[in-house]
Order: C-alpha cells, then structure tokens, then sequence
C-alpha cells in the first residue's frame, strides 16, 4: 500500500476532525454550523493560517493568536484521532477502485464521525444529540441499499447485506434511541 495515500487520507480526516470540532463546540450551543470560525474567548474570527488542522495548534503553542488564552487541547486530539482512524480504515479495508469498496469506506468514515461527535458531546455535556445519530443512520442505511443495489447482490435474503445491515442499523437506532430517551427524561430537557 502506497504510504502517500495513507498521507493524504490522513490529512483529509485531520480535517474533517477540525469540521467536527466546529460541530462538537457548537451544536449543544445550538449556535449555526455556518458563518466564520472565531476564538471561543476573544470572539475575533480566525484567519485561514489559524485553521490548518495540527499544525496551527502546534505553531500556536496552544494559544489563540490574537488573545492569547489557551485552547484545549481536545481540539488537537479530535483532529489527530480523526486523521488516524480514517487513515485504519481505508487501510483495513484497502479498497479497489469498485463502487462497492469505495461506499463501504463512505460509511465507516460516515460512522467514525458520528461515533467521535456523539462520544465528546456526551463527555463534556452528558447529552446525546439525536440529529447527530439519526441523519447518518439514515444516510449509512441508504448507502448499503445503494451498493447492493450496484453490486446486484440478492438484497432480501436473510443472509444479504442489506438485511444484516437493517437489523443491525434497527438495533443501533433503538439502543441510542433508547439512551437519547432516558438522558432527556434525567435532564428534563426537550429538543435534543
């Protein structure tokens, strides 16, 4: 395996780890995923040489360019534990250039993403968001239709794919129903 492409799958999740940070940071806000990313203390927007995933946090030393307060370090672990875990995957599953392979690759990186924003979420606010489990779940479900549907395997046996999957993506869905559920009874929350 080309250690180059693990490089650049490395790199691609870095910065999909730093998108996830913006998720992680904003949506128990309930603040808007879009506008400029800014410093959580000072409020300036940040600059695009503030934003490299990794590296700007080294440079920085871990401080906010223009106030100086420190930044968590959780924002470098997100960023490196994305980099690496797509890295794995795409290194486990060492996908030809088929459909099949390509989508089964979408999913787990889909999946990884999920799993990293639901468990730094729950973590620091002992919430579990619902529309970050369910949209994916959805999307993940139509993915493996889509590849069965693609590689014209027998979708309604017992021993397909996509049968597997149902039942598996059924019994996700309700044991973080169920934990989404008995968190929002705990809390009295709503909405989440």
């Amino acid at each position: 395996m080309d250690m180059a492409i693990i490089v650049l799958i490395f790199c691609f999740g870095a910065i999909i780890g730093s998108f996830l940070n913006v998720v992680i940071l904003r949506l128990p806000q309930e603040e808007s995923l879009g506008g400029r990313s800014h410093c959580p203390f000072c409020f300036h927007n940040l600059q695009a040489l503030d934003l490299v995933p990794v590296f700007s946090f080294l440079f920085l030393g871990g401080k906010c360019r223009y106030c100086k307060h420190k930044i968590s370090p959780r924002y470098l672990a997100i960023e490196l534990i994305t980099g690496v875990l797509f890295s794995w995957a795409y290194f486990i599953l060492n996908p030809a250039l088929n459909t099949y392979d390509a989508i089964t690759l979408l999913e787990w990186w889909l999946l990884i993403s999920v799993c990293i924003v639901t468990f730094t979420v729950d973590f620091e606010h002992f919430i579990i968001l619902f529309y970050v489990i369910v949209p994916p779940a959805i999307l993940v479900g139509l993915l493996k239709l889509f590849s069965d549907v693609v590689m014209h395997r027998l979708m309604f046996s017992f021993s397909s794919d996509f049968v597997s999957g149902f039942f598996g993506s059924l019994m996700g869905f309700l044991f973080f129903g169920l934990l989404w559920y008995a968190s929002k009874w705990k809390t009295g929350k709503t909405g989440q």
